[in-house]
């Protein structure tokens, strides 16, 4: 009996506990239910999940973006040659690994991998910079797009064009180039800083998407309208119309980047580089200006600088970035007395025939002396401005007097940015607490100003005392639609009169023509000119004082010229010759002289000569013969560098405007071979100097009358060639 009460007991708790847990278990079935019901209707209702939209995760699977790209603007000079324009790098890259697997093409099977690296590695190796051991060493691995480090990358299209027809021909697989945008300046050196350079950005966002993006002047002041905006082709799947349902696409066209016209002209820079570049050979400044400007404009059409560096190649630019025209200030030195003279006769504080004491004169605790510390006794007023008479012109200050001569320097356009369209534009700063501080500004010191600031000066002595604003831009313009943006002449006001602009000039006149003035060594043969001379202290790095060296100053000379109708003003520098075989005078003469004959010669005979331009043909890739029957229809002189059978390179580069019987230098695949330089000009051999990658050491001026080689002998491990020049040598 028990026994019977114990099961029916043990049934009644087993029966209770499979209820309750039939009860919980129906609980957490009901739990999940609601809860995955409430997960579906939020889904549902919000379009969210996990944070994710999916309305937007299902587009992105059932549509695709492709970038459409648009074509950076040119730079032009103002005549139309390009200065600047796109081009296309590549880097080779291997395919090693067999599971890239195999393309059929028609009966056959190419593989896409590289099946004889022996073959490949002595192939790249002979084409690159690269050596045959380190491309087979990269070959072992095993993997897809290997690539061959920097000697592999940038790679121009003409080599390319070359490899891949190597390839054709040996039936080599597994070879590929990855193009980049890329941009291609047509000088090298050629106003490196003021043009600048652009290079390739990637867009994190878009790894397809790569563009290029001005770093440094031009280039980076005008890289919004350069630049343009890309397009795309959008497609998408239309989910909704069923199975197979059509693809909707979106397409927005590129619009191309507007082209820069600037006031350079190209022959105007090229003859500038060439006397800068010789001048910095021989006699190794720590630091090169020069700039040439119409005085009547405003317009920079000749500027350059050392150091610079190669706008393609971008060799220099870690010596130099910056660019000094308008982003390094300087005391100018006695160039400044132009306006210190000015605006004592603007004034009428200036009166020639006044005697002083020269030599030296005390400032409170202070003396100033003149260049020459023993002066020159008592001398007039009017030798002071030819002399460079420090003592001078700090009594010319102290009749102008503080105030109105404070005024005088900002009017004149100091210690304010000119707003010239490059960047990085430096006011400078004049320091004019103490008496010592107002005496050293009227001789150029105590101030410091840029190269820009100081030519916009002198457009008022030029101009009848009207300031005009320095222009590096002519011009933009849009080639979609032909819309044209001018840059037009500005004035910017009258800081002296008409009178004190013509008598300046006139005193101008006398620093070149008078025996005794500071710029005899300027003078060009019958020709009317206006010159002021500058020999600047150097600050120290700590600025607690000068350097004391003997050739430890900045030397300049300004001209305005002709002198009896100015249209030009030119500028050069020179800071801290390190070779000194001659007076620093002199030395800047040889670039100062040869450039204003030049621009007087072009000026003369521009109108006759503008009517035989000649653009430059592509002839990459050509062979021989090819080229150089192209270049003779045009009435162009080929130069053949080489003994290859194709083209690889050329200057002046295609699409360049020259002159009808210019010279154009082909470098063939071959070794490189010296030609007869006879009769060269200084401008040929340095772009022979250019295209080859040698060091040409050029003497004298003209024309090449001897070359260290003989013609016909090989280059390619020549370390120097040297050419003497004369004038009046026939050119061949």
């Amino acid at each position: 009996m028990k026994q019977k009460k114990s099961q029916k007991l043990h049934q009644e708790i087993n029966y209770r506990n499979r209820r309750r847990f039939g009860l919980f278990f129906l609980l957490i079935v009901i739990s999940v239910f609601i809860i995955f019901s409430y997960r579906f209707i939020w889904i549902v209702s919000t379009h969210q999940a996990s944070g994710v939209n999916l309305n937007q995760k299902q587009e992105q699977i059932h549509q695709s973006k492709t970038i459409l790209p648009a074509n950076r603007g040119h730079i032009f000079d103002q005549n139309g040659n390009i200065i600047a324009q796109n081009d296309s790098k590549f880097t080779i890259t291997a395919t090693t690994d067999k599971r890239a697997g195999m393309e059929i093409d028609g009966n056959k099977s190419i593989p896409l991998y590289v099946t004889n690296k022996e073959t490949v590695a002595k192939l790249i190796s002979d084409n690159l910079p690269i050596s045959k051991d380190l491309v087979f060493k990269q070959l072992k691995l095993n993997g897809y797009q290997i690539r061959f480090g920097a000697g592999g990358d940038n790679i121009p299209v003409a080599v390319k064009d070359k490899i891949e027809k190597q390839i054709k021909k040996e039936k080599i697989t597994g070879i590929e180039f990855l193009r980049r945008p890329a941009r291609l300046y047509n000088g090298g050196v050629f106003a490196s800083q003021i043009v600048g350079i652009a290079d390739l950005m990637i867009d994190d966002q878009e790894k397809s998407n790569a563009q290029l993006v001005g770093k440094l002047g031009i280039e980076r002041e005008f890289d919004a309208q350069l630049s343009g905006k890309n397009g795309y082709i959008e497609r998408k799947v239309n989910l909704r119309a069923g199975f197979g349902d059509r693809i909707v696409e979106n397409r927005v066209n590129p619009s191309d980047g507007k082209d820069i016209y600037l006031t350079l002209n190209s022959d105007f820079q090229k003859h500038l580089e060439a006397l800068v570049t010789q001048v910095n050979e021989n006699y190794h400044p720590l630091e090169l200006n020069s700039v040439m400007m119409e005085a009547k404009t405003g317009r920079i059409i000749a500027a350059t600088q050392r150091p610079s560096f190669d706008t393609n190649t971008l060799k220099g630019l870690s010596d130099m970035w910056r660019d000094h025209l308008v982003e390094d200030t300087f005391e100018p030195g006695s160039v400044f007395k132009a306006v210190t003279l000015s605006t004592a006769i603007d004034l009428g504080v200036y009166n020639p025939n006044e005697y002083y004491d020269s030599g030296s004169i005390k400032i409170g605790p202070n003396i100033i002396y003149d260049w020459q510390k023993n002066g020159w006794g008592l001398i007039p007023m009017s030798q002071a401005f030819p002399r460079s008479s420090n003592v001078g012109f700090v009594h010319l200050e102290q009749k102008i007097g503080k105030d109105r001569w404070q005024k005088a320097i900002k009017n004149f356009g100091f210690c304010q940015k000119t707003g010239i369209t490059l960047p990085n534009e430096q006011a400078g700063f004049l320091s004019f607490k103490e008496p010592i501080d107002q005496a050293t500004t009227a001789f150029g010191q105590g101030i410091s100003v840029n190269v820009i600031q100081l030519l916009q000066a002198y457009t008022a002595i030029a101009n009848q005392g009207q300031i005009i604003k320095p222009q590096i831009v002519k011009k933009i313009v849009n080639p979609a639609n032909k819309n044209i943006k001018l840059f037009k002449i500005v004035k910017k006001g009258r800081p002296i009169s008409v009178n004190a602009a013509n008598e300046t000039l006139n005193e101008m006149r006398r620093v070149v023509n008078e025996k005794y003035g500071t710029g005899v060594v300027y003078a060009v043969p019958n020709l009317d000119l206006a010159v002021k001379t500058g020999t600047a202290e150097i600050s120290t790095s700590n600025g607690s004082g000068y350097l004391g060296g003997s050739y430890d100053y900045l030397y300049s000379v300004m001209g305005i010229y002709p002198a009896n109708n100015p249209r030009y003003i030119f500028y050069a520098s020179m800071k801290k010759p390190q070779i000194i075989s001659k007076q620093p005078e002199q030395i800047l003469s040889e670039i100062f002289k040869p450039m204003v004959t030049y621009s007087m010669s072009y000026s003369k005979n521009y109108q006759s000569l503008k009517n035989y331009d000649v653009t430059v043909p592509n002839l990459a890739n050509f062979s021989r013969n090819e080229a150089q029957d192209k270049l003779l229809k045009k009435g162009l002189k080929p130069i053949i560098i080489g003994s290859g059978t194709n083209i690889v390179q050329q200057l002046p580069y295609p699409h360049t405007k020259v002159l009808n019987g210019d010279k154009i230098i082909l470098l063939t695949n071959g070794a490189m071979v010296l030609p007869d330089l006879t009769g060269w000009s200084k401008s040929d051999v340095i772009k022979l100097g250019q295209i080859t990658g040698k060091n040409i050491s050029i003497n004298g001026n003209g024309y090449v009358s001897k070359q260290s080689l003989p013609p016909g002998s090989s280059i390619d491990f020549t370390k120097k060639i040297s050419v003497d020049l004369k004038e009046n040598t026939n050119e061949n």
